[in-house]
C-alpha cells in the first residue's frame, strides 16, 4: 500500500514538472493523427448502446455489454493520453491545433476512474488556459466531471447520464 502511494506521489510530481515540448512537424501529424484516432474510438462509446446491440442481446444485457467495452477502451486511451502528456506535455492549440487539443481533452474528462489524473490535468488545463493555448469550455466540462466525481455540486451543469430509455439526465 504505502509503495503504490509512493509510485503515485512521485507520477504526480514527474508529471507537475512537464512543460511543453517542442514538436517537429513530423511528429505534429502524427499526434494530430492518433488523437483523431483516439477521438473516434471514444466517442463510440460516449452515448448510449448502438440500436444492433439492442437488438441482438435487450436493452438491458446491451447495456451491460456496451459499459464493459466502454470501460475497456476507455483504460486504453487513458494509457495514450497519458503516455503523450508524459512526452509532450499538455497538447494545446500550440502544440497541435484546435481540433486536435479538444480530441486530446476528450479522455481526460472520460478518465473517471483515475481522479487523480483528471485533478492533475484540471490544473494542467487551467495554465494552458491563462497561456491563450486551450479552450475554456473544456475546462468548465472537465471540473464539472471532477466536481461529479467528488460528490460535489456542478458549477456549468455540463454532466449527464442516460437512463434505460436513453434519455439524457443531469448528473
Amino acid at each position: 500500500m504505502k509503495k503504490t502511494i509512493m509510485l503515485t506521489f512521485t507520477s504526480i510530481l514527474l508529471l507537475n514538472c512537464r512543460d511543453n515540448k517542442n514538436i517537429s512537424e513530423q511528429e505534429k501529424k502524427q499526434i494530430i493523427s492518433e488523437l483523431n484516432n483516439i477521438k473516434i474510438l471514444d466517442q463510440k462509446y460516449a452515448g448510449i448502446p448502438p440500436a444492433d446491440l439492442k437488438e441482438k442481446y435487450g436493452p438491458r444485457k446491451a447495456w451491460e455489454i456496451f459499459m464493459k467495452q466502454r470501460d475497456s477502451v476507455a483504460l486504453l486511451n487513458q494509457g495514450k493520453i497519458k503516455s503523450l502528456y508524459q512526452k509532450y506535455g499538455y497538447l494545446g492549440y500550440k502544440q497541435v491545433g484546435e481540433i486536435a487539443s479538444g480530441d486530446f481533452c476528450i479522455v481526460i474528462k472520460h478518465a473517471d476512474n483515475d481522479l487523480e489524473f483528471q485533478q492533475h490535468m484540471l490544473e494542467a488545463l487551467k495554465k494552458e488556459i491563462e497561456k491563450g493555448n486551450a479552450d475554456k469550455a473544456n475546462y468548465a466540462m472537465l471540473e464539472d466531471r471532477v466536481n461529479v466525481n467528488l460528490n460535489k455540486p456542478q458549477r456549468f451543469g455540463s454532466q449527464v447520464i442516460y437512463n434505460g430509455d436513453g434519455q439524457a439526465i443531469p448528473k
